[in-house]
């Protein structure tokens, strides 16, 4: 009996580590989004900035 509440154990916790693992995956994927936005946006200020005027 033990060992099936240690197993059930493990598998809630093992569910809680993949959710949050998905969650933190998600976090990644905005944050790498924000980061090439952010890259895009300063390739185009250096751009405009060494056309100089005109």
């Amino acid at each position: 009996m033990a060992l099936r509440r240690d197993i059930d154990r493990l598998q809630r916790h093992l569910v809680r580590l993949e959710h949050e693992l998905a969650a933190k995956a998600d976090e990644r994927d905005e944050r790498t989004e924000e980061l090439e936005t952010a890259r895009a946006a300063n390739h185009e200020l250096t751009r405009a900035l060494n056309s100089g005027p005109g």
